[in-house]
């Protein structure tokens, strides 16, 4: 199998099995902080592993604590932004839901704050689009630099791009404006189910789209494979016949699949066999492993992309395998969208 993690990489997640209920640690952490707050963002879960293991590092408990103190006021502005944005929507009769976020942490962890997050993502209707961006920039919010919030180009971005993102004046917290779940959803996806059901780990789309989220960003950072672990973990079974279901549907199961492998052989649990018992039979195997080897690129990477790299991946000469069926989205349609986003980021 190509997937394999790098020593670093299984160091914390032994580290912080206490905290997704895995049981006792296995070895002592990184000692690179940067490593677990900023690369991996798995900065609350370690602390609370280490707690609720008894660790005797004071050390890095202390050194923990103080991060974990500082990142739980944020957590505490985010709610406070997120709050601020949906009741602005509501009052122009505009649909919004929250996903992801800290939000998700309660959902996941059963406490917000053991999740680490950086903004507030809010999914809105296609069609109120425009309309809330209007009323962001009313209200005062600005692009993510801090300047005008510029209605036009806002709007244009998301032609290219599925989000475009805006700054609460008052806390200072990012907000995503999302006009869509997936950068490049297949056809017959809707996020209708997200927007009027309940968004919790009864939704099958939800949970799907958790997922995917994690596969599409090739699991490059540990906190989203931990929230996969806590997924299998919590879904019902018969909600997980119905994520598979749709992952055939939408031709995403060798990625779910390759996800579930991913997460198995990191932590080394029976807990993914239930799931790859039902998904394995009806799958690629040449598409899984195309997957598992770009999640393991992108999980155990500890530095930038070269220049090399960054320039054959804006040619897309460099691509990562499709989430959906076994042919990527168009090479020049791709091209002429980060060409559009790199202008309009900077007007």
């Amino acid at each position: 199998m190509p997937f394999r993690p790098s020593e670093n990489v299984q160091s914390l997640a032994d580290a912080i099995r206490p905290a997704l209920g895995l049981g006792a640690a296995e070895a002592p952490p990184p000692g690179d902080l940067q490593f677990v707050v900023e690369r991996h963002r798995v900065t609350f879960l370690l602390h609370h592993a280490l707690q609720v293991s008894g660790s005797s590092n004071e050390q890095l408990l202390s050194d923990l604590t103080g991060i974990v103190q500082g990142k739980a006021r944020q957590v505490l502005r985010q709610r406070a932004a997120a709050a601020c944005v949906q009741a602005l929507l509501d009052d122009r009769g505009i649909a919004s839901v929250e996903i992801k976020g800290w939000q998700l942490g309660h959902i996941l962890y059963g406490e917000e704050t053991l999740r680490q997050s950086r903004d507030v993502d809010v999914l809105l209707r296609p069609d109120q689009v425009a309309e809330a961006i209007k009323a962001t920039a009313e209200a005062g919010y600005t692009n993510i630099r801090g300047g005008p919030l510029k209605a036009g180009i806002a709007q244009a971005i998301l032609r290219f791009h599925r989000e475009v993102e805006v700054r609460d004046p008052r806390s200072g917290v990012i907000v995503e404006l999302h006009s869509r779940s997936l950068e490049n959803p297949p056809a017959g996806w809707s996020d209708a189910t997200m927007l009027e059901a309940p968004l919790d780990l009864s939704n099958p789309h939800y949970v799907l789209y958790l997922i995917l989220h994690g596969a599409g960003s090739n699991w490059k950072r540990l906190k989203w494979l931990a929230d996969l672990a806590m997924i299998v973990q919590r879904v019902e079974r018969d909600v997980m016949d119905q994520v598979l279901d749709l992952a055939r549907r939408f031709q995403c199961l060798p990625a779910i699949a390759a996800s579930l492998r991913a997460c198995g052989a990191i932590w080394g649990e029976a807990f993914v066999d239930e799931w790859l018992a039902q998904a394995e039979p009806h799958m690629d195997e040449k598409r899984v492993q195309a997957h598992l080897q770009a999640f393991a690129a992108a999980l155990n990477r500890e530095s930038p992309l070269s220049a090399m790299e960054l320039f054959a991946r804006r040619l897309e000469l460099m691509r990562d395998p499709p989430l959906f069926g076994d042919k990527p989205p168009s090479r020049i349609g791709a091209i002429g969208n980060r060409t559009a986003m790199w202008f309009l980021r900077r007007i």
